[in-house]
């Protein structure tokens, strides 16, 4: 395991994500060549893959992994949440929104969820939060539905990722506003975006954090262009090409900040403009 975690962190930092899927089977091979199965160790190693799956946009290798291990985990335990939620989110960056939502609807519903930690719940909170927001502007039309989103009750869901400075409670600012934006309730989204840009300022880091400060200036831009389509897209473009020139896997700690990768959250946010 410890030699596998030197290989794998090696192809990691060069972004050899094909190596580093090749060396994952390998160990996955190494592991159901004992006479034993090695469930911990094969949760880590999947996981570790899983990650990767989302910087890379790897659905076909996420689903690979769904099929040939998930049920050989621990259903229940801390891993087998955790397994998921990289697979969701995987989903989530590859525009498959559906299959996502219905294994988020499926986890989450199961019986050992209430007495995970808060570093799993949250993390869930926050997925039914975005789920909730695709299900709203229609970018998932047919799925077991999540109970109402209301700001309120999702804030006190996730009391540790909101007082965290380091910018890893992004996605919950962000939902927000794309909850006053769907609503068209826009004067909320003007009384909280000199806040944002404060938060911005004081709490990202330049460079690991260099996509969510250009997607939170794109916001400022829109609000300054009085929520127009036209003015919005003319302000941004700029910014926008910023964006795209620092893909994720850049920096890919961040990925992970991205509920819904910014181009396609931009795209959903233009479209709700007038």
């Amino acid at each position: 395991l410890m030699c596998s975690s030197v290989i794998l962190d090696f192809y990691k930092e060069q972004k050899n994500f094909t190596e580093f899927k090749k060396w994952t089977k390998y160990f996955a091979d190494k592991i159901f060549s004992k006479p034993f199965l090695a469930v911990i160790t094969l949760e880590i190693l999947i996981t570790s893959q899983l990650k990767i799956t989302i910087i890379s946009k790897d659905a076909n290798t996420a689903l690979e992994i769904d099929t040939n291990y998930f049920d050989k985990l621990n259903v229940g335990n801390f891993n087998w949440y955790a397994c998921n939620y990289y697979f969701i989110l995987t989903m989530f960056h590859t525009k498959k929104y559906l299959e996502g939502a219905n294994r988020l609807i499926s986890v989450s519903s199961y019986k050992t969820f209430a007495k995970q930690p808060p570093i799993i719940t949250e993390l869930y909170y926050i997925l039914q939060a975005y789920t909730s927001f695709l299900f709203k502007i229609e970018k998932i039309s047919s799925f077991n539905k999540l109970e109402e989103f209301r700001i309120n009750k999702f804030l006190n869901q996730v009391p540790d990722y909101s007082r965290d400075k380091q910018g890893t409670n992004i996605p919950i600012i962000l939902v927000q506003i794309l909850f006053f934006l769907a609503d068209k309730k826009y004067n909320k989204i003007i009384d909280r975006i000199e806040s944002l840009n404060l938060y911005s300022y004081r709490h990202l880091k330049k460079d690991e954090n260099f996509r969510s400060q250009c997607f939170i200036r794109m916001i400022s831009e829109m609000v300054r262009a009085d929520f127009r389509k036209t003015g919005t897209i003319f302000r941004t473009e700029k910014l926008f090409n910023k964006l795209q020139a620092v893909p994720i896997e850049t920096y890919p700690n961040s990925a992970e900040t991205e509920i819904i990768p910014y181009e396609d959250l931009w795209a959903m946010i233009v479209e709700r403009l007038d």
